[in-house]
């Protein structure tokens, strides 16, 4: 008898096809089981080595025993050829070959049907360049403007459209740039570029899909009307787009452009661009107040106009924060009663819902977990939009939640990679997340395009007792540049104290404390902290949590305070504002934010 027919005899087969299948089997079980429970460990190769070990010895007892129908006996002792071995041996094949079939069910279940759904679908990034315009009439930019804006708002609707934020594709505007470069400082494979052109009451629109991977173009065309057609255009190219990067939609379409009253439409267009602009233009206080009385003029033509009521109140909510932000002044008045109406509308709407949770959180609302899970619900609905991630962040920051910051700034940045104030929001959080080499290096970036961090990044080196940037500004501008922002002074005087010049730190902080008793006790408190007088440091934060609780709800976990971390009364003080660790480990907050891939 050959050994191969030895192996067969002695059911060695058998038992290793068993073996085999069995431990196939309860590797399946354990990934699944742990994937649900989402364990992190690495059970599954020991596992796979207590398996491999386990093969040699099953194999050798295969050989040398044998199971028969009176139990396990030595195979010497075993006659093969008894008609109740025949019949126990057929037993054990179709228990063998049930567990195959087990397997090759998994199997199949796994590979074809499993990872197909969870797979997850490529994210598709796509550049709309600011539309050109091409009309004779240089007054016609807005509808060029209100064109680009439109098509971004349609296709960031589409969640596998990884769509460039404006301020970033505004930056090449004017700009002899080749869409290669675009596309790699974008992480884009698609441009979308086009012109307008009006002529009396007629409007044609050229559009353009380009590929950037080979520069090829997927689809052109011309479109044209009436003025009042705009918006049917809007939606054509729109689909075309999405047609020529052939997203899987799953049913979703590009948002398609609301039908408005043709002059309320120029007048937001306008309005608008000096909200989110107008810094670049004029003092923003100055674009605030000429982009409200357009708003308002918009929303009375269009009351059924979210979007008009919604501008309205961002503009008057941020004309009332650099104005001094007090309690119960008109503006604020104003800004409640446009998101009213908004929420009238349409209570739902994510950036109606982040605005309102904003403003309670900014003049200090009682219930935390209630401006919690606004936010949340919020990012869960537009975890992209800017006007949701941006002022949810501060409030994220300032309970704790420094992960899920991160994580929305860096998405941020993703989509909008070179919006100058989404770097500098993301040196921030760095910063108080207490990661100074990595915030510095954001807060270059958005130096570099085009925001003045001077001051900023010599704050973040005052974090780590590193003076000397802060003492040149300070020197530079004088007394009385400094003196008349109370953050600035108190940055200045902390530098003088880390720099031991004494006697100037002491005369800068005397004229602080005359200056800004009343209105900054904050800052006060924080010079105090920095200089190592904790008493005094902790009696201005009573003042400064009488004066306005927001505010050291927002600042508590700047550097600042390091010193006085270890003190009893800071444990206290994060309890009288609500921020102590045990207080905020009760406030429910998990929003899911899209990772960031390309």
């Amino acid at each position: 008898m050959s050994f191969f027919d030895e192996l067969k005899r002695r059911s060695v087969f058998r038992v290793a096809i068993g073996y085999v299948g069995v431990s196939w089997l309860v590797l399946q079980v354990i990934d699944v089981l742990f994937g649900i429970f989402d364990y992190e460990t690495d059970i599954d190769e020991t596992i796979v080595i207590v398996l491999a070990i386990g093969f040699v010895p099953a194999m050798i007892l295969a050989w040398v025993f044998e199971l028969t129908p009176e139990g396990i006996k030595r195979d010497a002792e075993t006659d093969h050829d008894a008609p109740a071995m025949r019949d126990l041996g057929r037993r054990i094949d179709r228990i063998v070959i049930a567990i195959l079939s087990v397997a090759v069910v998994f199997f199949a279940v796994d590979k074809f049907v499993l990872q197909v759904t969870s797979e997850q679908p490529e994210l598709r990034g796509i550049a709309v360049m600011p539309f050109l315009n091409s009309s004779a009439d240089s007054g016609q930019e807005y509808l060029a403007t209100g064109i680009t804006d439109q098509l971004l708002a349609a296709l960031d609707d589409i969640r596998l459209l990884r769509v460039i934020a404006r301020t970033s594709v505004l930056s090449y505007a004017g700009k002899d740039v080749d869409t290669r470069t675009i596309a790699d400082e974008l992480g884009v494979a698609h441009i979308l570029e086009g012109s307008v052109q009006v002529a009396g009451d007629r409007i044609r629109v050229t559009a353009a899909l380009i590929d950037t991977r080979n520069e090829a173009r997927l689809w052109s065309d011309s479109f044209e009307g009436t003025l009042e057609d705009i918006f049917d255009i809007q939606d054509q190219i729109a689909a075309a787009v999405v047609d020529g990067i052939e997203v899987e939609l799953f049913g979703a379409e590009p948002r398609r452009a609301e039908r408005l009253d043709l002059d309320a439409y120029k007048l937001y267009v306008r309005g608008e661009h000096l909200v989110e602009f107008g810094r670049t233009d004029i003092s923003y206080v100055a674009a605030l107040e000429t982009a409200i009385p357009l708003l308002e003029q918009v929303v009375a033509i269009e009351p059924e106009f979210i979007d008009g009521w919604i501008k309205l109140a961002k503009a008057r909510f941020r004309l009332w924060q650099h104005r001094g932000g007090i309690p119960g002044a008109p503006l604020l008045a104003g800004y409640e009663e446009a998101v009213g109406a908004a929420r009238r509308l349409n209570s739902d709407h994510p950036v109606v819902v982040t605005w309102d949770a904003y403003a309670r959180f900014f003049v200090g609302a009682d219930d935390q977990q209630a401006v919690a899970s606004e936010f949340e619900r919020a990012i869960e609905a537009a975890p992209t939009n800017p006007d949701v991630m941006r002022p949810a962040r501060q409030f994220v920051m300032s309970i704790g939640r420094v992960d899920k910051a991160l994580a929305m700034a860096e998405l941020a940045v993703d989509r909008d990679p070179r919006c100058a104030d989404c770097w500098y929001v993301l040196s921030q959080i760095l910063r108080d997340a207490g990661r100074i080499d990595e915030s510095l290096e954001a807060a270059e970036v958005a130096l570099a395009l085009g925001i003045p961090l001077e001051y900023s990044i010599a704050t973040t080196r005052l974090y780590r007792h590193e003076p000397e940037a802060m003492l040149a500004l300070g020197d530079n501008a004088g007394d009385a540049g400094f003196l008349e922002r109370p953050r600035q002074a108190t940055t200045y005087a902390m530098a003088l104290y880390s720099a031991n010049r004494q006697s100037e730190f002491e005369r800068i902080f005397a004229e602080i404390r005359s200056r800004w008793s009343e209105t900054a006790p904050l800052y006060i408190a924080m010079i105090y902290a920095w200089s190592g007088q904790a008493d005094s440091a902790f009696g201005w934060l009573d003042a400064a949590a009488a004066t306005n609780i927001a505010d050291l709800q927002d600042a508590y976990l700047s550097p600042f305070f390091y010193n006085l971390r270890g003190d009893p009364r800071w444990d206290e003080m994060l309890r009288k504002i609500e921020r102590h660790p045990e207080q905020l480990a009760r406030i429910e907050f998990d929003p899911d934010i899209p990772a960031v891939r390309r």
